[in-house]
């Protein structure tokens, strides 16, 4: 399918825009063709729906955000995670099996945009964290 988004009118103007497909399963290719310049994508975050309709990933509230250090992380329970986080260039920078905090300690890391990534069996939480 395809669908379109409308200008923003500048480089620093930006919307979150959101577009519900359905699709069988499977693997796919996202692609994105630009008919008209200049255009600027910040993210893009993908959300996994079961046949019946169980959220199977979920927007992971990280604060504050931007950080300098220590981040909140929205978890709805104290289950253990296998935490993973990965710079822009999707290079993983940590790895936490069994991690079971609602704190998160970002003060050795550079400056820089990051991916987190908490999975417990059919849960899956994602979030952006933008550290100072």
């Amino acid at each position: 399918g395809s669908t379109t988004f409308p200008s923003t009118g500048g480089w620093q103007s930006w919307e979150t825009l959101s577009k519900t497909i359905q699709i069988p399963a499977g693997t796919y290719d996202l692609r994105f063709e630009v008919l008209q310049g200049p255009f600027n994508l910040n993210w893009i975050s993908a959300t996994g729906v079961s046949n019946n309709d169980n959220l199977l990933t979920k927007k992971l509230i990280v604060y504050p955000n931007p950080t300098s250090n220590i981040v909140h992380l929205d978890i709805q329970n104290d289950e253990k995670y296998l935490l993973s986080v990965t710079d822009i260039s999707g290079k993983k920078v940590m790895n936490i099996d069994n991690f079971n905090s609602k704190l998160l300690d970002l003060s050795t890391f550079s400056s820089g945009v990051y991916f987190l990534s908490l999975k417990n069996g059919d849960h899956h939480f994602v979030g952006k964290i933008n550290k100072l």
